[in-house]
């Protein structure tokens, strides 16, 4: 992703798309920081 972002001239693109892809970069990036415990339960009754 910050391969992209550092191919793409920020400033000419929509505030809108800027500020969009910036969140995204950043949620991405915070993702791939915190690896989320999870534990598997299972919904329903079994097959």
């Amino acid at each position: 992703m910050k391969n992209l972002m550092d191919a793409i001239e920020l400033e000419q693109m929509p505030k809108a798309l800027r500020v969009m892809l910036l969140q995204l970069a950043d949620f991405v990036e915070a993702g791939m920081k915190n690896s989320p415990q999870t534990k598997q339960t299972s919904v329903g009754e079994p097959c």
